[in-house]
């Protein structure tokens, strides 16, 4: 059975961070460029800063210095909305993410759906041997186990 009644309003962007200003503004922006809008923003800040700028249209939570797995379970916990998609402070994605992460949830029939794309280094970040192996070594995520496959079906437990 498909869900083709689930909306951008159903779904909050949760974003830890630390300190790192100048790459969240990228970010926040690309999300505001989404072709679907109308979903929420959480931005968890990891760690006081007095440096934080002011965020317009993001929710702010502010956690004394935990790591940014409990900042994403406190983005979680803050949000009241059904669906969660987790982003890190120096992504910028592309103006269809949003749009395709809900297409998959639309699409499936189950409530307890997970979903993984690829992230790919930013054309600004200097490519060097390091950036090369990691690619090869598959030691961030092998997204090799992912190509050439719409929909990759898993059980957990």
């Amino acid at each position: 059975m498909r869900r083709p009644s689930v909306t951008p309003a159903d779904l909050s962007v949760v974003i830890p961070t630390s300190g790192r200003w100048d790459r969240l503004g990228a970010t926040l922006a690309a999300l505001a460029a989404q072709t679907e809008q109308g979903f929420e923003t959480i931005v968890v800040v990891d760690g006081a800063d007095a440096e934080a700028p002011a965020l317009p249209a993001v929710r702010v939570i502010v956690q004394g210095r935990a790591g940014p797995g409990v900042a994403r379970n406190r983005g979680v916990g803050a949000s009241e909305r059904p669906l969660i998609l987790f982003i890190n402070d120096d992504m910028v994605p592309r103006p269809t993410l949003v749009a395709e992460h809900l297409a998959v949830h639309r699409d499936e029939s189950s409530d307890e759906v997970a979903v993984l794309g690829r992230v790919a280094w930013h054309p600004t970040v200097p490519r060097d041997r390091l950036h090369s192996w990691l690619d090869w070594s598959g030691a961030l995520f092998d997204y090799r186990l992912l190509e050439g496959r719409a929909s990759t079906r898993a059980t957990c437990r």
